[in-house]
C-alpha cells in the first residue's frame, strides 16, 4: 500500500469508529439519560400515562369521561355568556320588573 492509501484507510477507520460511537450514544445511551429525567421532573405525567393512556379501554374510558365533562363545561360557560349578554331582556327578568311595578 501507499501512503495514500494508508492514509485514507485509517481516515475510513475514524470515521466509520466515530459514526458507530455517535450511534450507539444516541440510541442506546440517550433514551436511558431521558427516562431519568423524565422520571426526576414528570412523575405526575408519568403515572398518567401508565394508568390511563397505556390501555386502550382506559383511553376510550378517560375520552367519554372527558367529553362528558367539557361538554358540561362549554353549556354553563355558554349559558352565562348568553345571559351577560341579553340581561334585562329575558322572559324572567320581565317578569320581576313588571312584578316589582306592580302590573302584574
Amino acid at each position: 500500500m501507499s501512503k495514500n492509501g494508508i492514509k485514507r484507510d485509517i481516515a475510513n477507520r475514524l470515521i466509520t469508529s466515530s459514526i458507530t460511537f455517535i450511534y450507539i450514544f444516541r440510541i442506546h445511551r440517550c433514551p436511558l439519560i431521558m427516562s431519568a429525567q423524565v422520571a426526576k421532573t414528570k412523575p405526575f405525567m408519568e403515572k398518567i400515562y401508565r394508568y390511563i393512556f397505556q390501555r386502550n379501554a382506559t383511553f376510550v374510558l378517560a375520552g367519554v369521561i372527558g367529553a362528558f365533562y367539557m361538554e358540561r363545561a362549554v353549556d354553563v360557560i355558554c349559558d352565562n355568556i348568553f345571559d351577560k349578554v341579553n340581561e334585562g331582556k329575558q322572559f324572567h327578568d320581565l317578569v320581576k320588573k313588571l312584578e316589582s311595578e306592580g302590573k302584574v
